[in-house]
């Protein structure tokens, strides 16, 4: 999810929506470190940040993670 986004939400506001309605890892991609940034980042449940530029290898090894992180999650949860 892209941090900055056309419009009145950004990303940070439509991941917190979508985690809501869908089970689903989010992974940020921003070009963006400032500190409010990084502190509403932090607010929200999410699987990895990656700064732009960024190189494919990055993103490629943050979204294996993210991936085999949410299904571990969900393996626990049915465990409950």
């Amino acid at each position: 999810m892209d941090i900055r986004l056309k419009g009145k939400k950004d990303g940070i506001d439509a991941a917190s929506e979508i985690q809501q309605q869908v089970d689903i890892s989010i992974v940020y991609l921003t070009a963006y470190s400032d500190r409010r940034t990084v502190e509403r980042v932090k607010r929200t449940y999410h699987d990895g940040f990656i700064l732009k530029p960024f190189h494919r290898h990055d993103l490629q090894s943050t979204i294996d993670i993210a991936m085999q992180r949410h299904a571990i999650r969900r393996k626990e949860k049915q465990k409950s």
